[in-house]
């Protein structure tokens, strides 16, 4: 929590306080504000301490419209960012269950809206508990990864020359690649989900999902900028998340070495097209001393 600038005149902080606890007060189904403020009074009396009536409006009905404004504006930024997770829940229930909970418990402390999801997914780990908790987590998951992978910052990438030895360069995982070994085959079916929007699935049956084995993911950018994704198998998930903490490509080839016989045998077939698609599709950089 930031400290309390004394030059500023208190009656000025407590009146932003108090506004702050009152347009962070839920609305209702009906996009109405609470009667009663968090003081425990009606708000037709809280607010005419503060607020004079214009023309038109009462002064209850003046400071709702900032209370309006606040939720519908952070609801709809949830919407946008985790529109997976909205179209199958739905908009009444994504808000009741996950988004209103989730913000009263984590309000803004950001001026960038586009971080406000930054720590849905763990809350969604601690506190929802309803009986597809797995498939919402993975959901979840997967929504803030295309979010994070466009503003996630990017390495100086791998430059191969003919006679440059590499061997021994400790190379990085991008910030904006992510992993996923997820439980159902979400990615495929999150681009048939999205084709539509979460109203069209209110009144229409959820395509099927896949749930027979465990499916592993690369999220990126790509050079265009523009976030995709790429199904890989098991051996190439374990190789690669390798390099999330740096790794030179001799030290992956001892790695690959002390590893069971399948996995080895495996990894050593395809260790050239890997290697050779990380680098293509930029998912490997180096790190200097000013990215460090």
């Amino acid at each position: 929590m930031n400290k309390y600038d004394e030059k500023v005149p208190q009656s000025l902080k407590n009146l932003q306080d108090w506004f702050a606890s009152i347009i962070t007060m839920p609305i209702d189904d009906d996009s109405q504000m609470n009667a009663i403020s968090p003081f425990g009074t009606p708000m037709t009396n809280e607010a005419a301490k503060y607020i004079t009536p214009s023309p038109t409006l009462t002064p209850e009905k003046r400071i709702q419209l900032y209370n309006q404004q606040y939720w519908w504006r952070l609801l709809a930024t949830l919407h946008e960012n985790f529109p997976t997770a909205t179209s199958l829940l739905g908009y009444h229930n994504f808000n009741d269950w996950i988004a209103v909970p989730f913000l009263k418990d984590n309000p803004p402390d950001n001026w960038s809206l586009s971080l406000l999801g930054a720590k849905l997914p763990l809350w969604v780990q601690e506190n929802y508990r309803k009986e597809d908790r797995l498939l919402i987590l993975e959901t979840i998951s997967i929504d803030w990864a295309y979010v994070y992978s466009f503003y996630a910052s990017q390495l100086p990438t791998l430059q191969i020359t003919e006679d440059g030895d590499v061997s021994f360069t400790k190379l990085h995982l991008q910030p904006h690649l992510q992993l996923f070994t997820l439980h159902h085959n979400l990615l495929p079916f999150r681009e048939k989900i999205l084709q539509k929007n979460p109203e069209y699935w209110s009144t229409h049956d959820i395509p099927p999902l896949e749930c027979k084995n465990k499916y592993s993911f690369v999220i990126y950018r790509n050079h265009e900028y523009n976030v995709g994704w790429l199904q890989i198998d098991n051996y190439e998930y374990s190789l690669l998340s390798q390099f999330t903490k740096g790794l030179t490509i001799e030290e992956a080839c001892h790695w690959i070495e002390t590893r069971d016989l399948e996995t080895k045998k495996t990894a050593t077939h395809n260790l050239k097209d890997w290697f050779q698609k990380w680098t293509t599709c930029g998912w490997l950089g180096i790190k200097n001393e000013k990215t460090k």
